[in-house]
């Protein structure tokens, strides 16, 4: 399974938007396996982020190189997860001592 972090530019206005962006992620890249909008914690608003899990580990790549999608006059895009995590610097290996 592959992650992605959806933003879109604007707020989710309903449970039944955020519902439809999925089922139009999920037709034009692979079958969704599992979603979480985020919300204000105090007004319980939808913020315009998500993240999607996708069944297969593709369909994020592909998502992700599609660029901005829009549905209902709302702009989204997805970014692959792995790409927002920066990888861990490299130690260098220890020097033997002499």
């Amino acid at each position: 399974m592959s992650k992605a972090f959806l933003h879109a530019t604007q707020s989710i206005k309903s449970v039944a938007q955020a519902r439809s962006i999925i089922r139009q992620v999920e037709s034009k890249f692979g079958q969704v396996s599992d979603y979480q909008f985020l919300r204000c914690p105090i007004t319980h608003v939808y913020n315009g982020q998500a993240f999607v899990e996708f069944k297969n580990p593709s369909s994020a790549e592909t998502a992700a190189a599609a660029g901005t999608q829009k549905l209902e006059n709302i702009e989204y895009n997805l970014i692959q997860r792995e790409v927002l995590r920066p990888k861990a610097p490299e130690t260098p290996e220890p020097t033997p001592s002499s």
